[in-house]
């Protein structure tokens, strides 16, 4: 090799490196271009499919950001179907005595309530084969109140919470229903009105107001 080669070698100018998260320029022998990048690059990337629209996003960090939804507008949906109820998880028995039967539990030894943004239908008592019948034939949820004296049985508490559940079963019973009757009517009007406000929409497609 002459010297001139030798020369030649030497004035070779080093080859550009680029940041392998962001792609911006970087000094030589480095990998970066800041700490940023660095931590990005160490943190697991995963395209995941949204369960509204069905579209590809990004997730930046899946232990710690289960996301599931691509953007504000498909989690908005995500919500309406969710508090409003998408579809209604109640059932309505066909049999008119089971509405009338129900009518009075809640005439007597339930209570629908309405406050702080929330709403729901409860009935009480400690009959557990009760509690089977209320759930075989409308669904619900049913919370068990131990009692601690050994003479005290336990109270059970059949519940519903969902506006959509809440609205479907009053509508159905409030033909039956006595000493409840207006307040059923005020909870009606109560979770028409808060539709209404968070779901303009739902104005739009009629149903609201039903």
């Amino acid at each position: 090799m002459t010297s001139d080669e030798k020369h030649e070698l030497s004035i070779v100018e080093p080859i550009a490196r680029t940041c392998e998260v962001c792609g911006k320029p970087v000094k030589r022998y480095r990998k970066f271009c800041s700490q940023k990048c660095m931590g990005r690059s160490f943190t697991k990337t995963e395209v995941r499919t949204c369960r509204i629209c069905g579209g590809r996003f990004v997730v930046v960090g899946t232990k710690a950001h289960p996301a599931i939804l691509c953007s504000d507008e498909c989690r908005r949906e995500s919500n309406w179907r969710k508090n409003y109820g998408w579809k209604a998880l109640l059932r309505m028995p066909s049999e008119e005595w089971k509405l009338g039967y129900i009518a009075g539990l809640i005439d007597g030894e339930g209570s629908v309530k309405m406050r702080d943004h929330n709403q729901n239908i409860q009935i009480h008592n400690t009959d557990q084969k009760m509690m089977e019948w209320l759930i075989e034939n409308f669904g619900g949820r049913v919370r068990v109140e131990r009692r601690a004296r050994e003479n005290r049985k336990d109270l059970y508490r059949w519940e519903v919470t969902r506006m959509l559940d809440t609205k479907m079963l009053l509508n159905a019973v409030k033909p039956y229903l006595v000493t409840k009757k207006e307040r059923a009517q005020g909870t009606l009007e109560y979770i028409e009105q808060r539709l209404a406000r968070r779901y303009p929409e739902l104005v739009a497609l009629g149903i609201i107001g039903r």
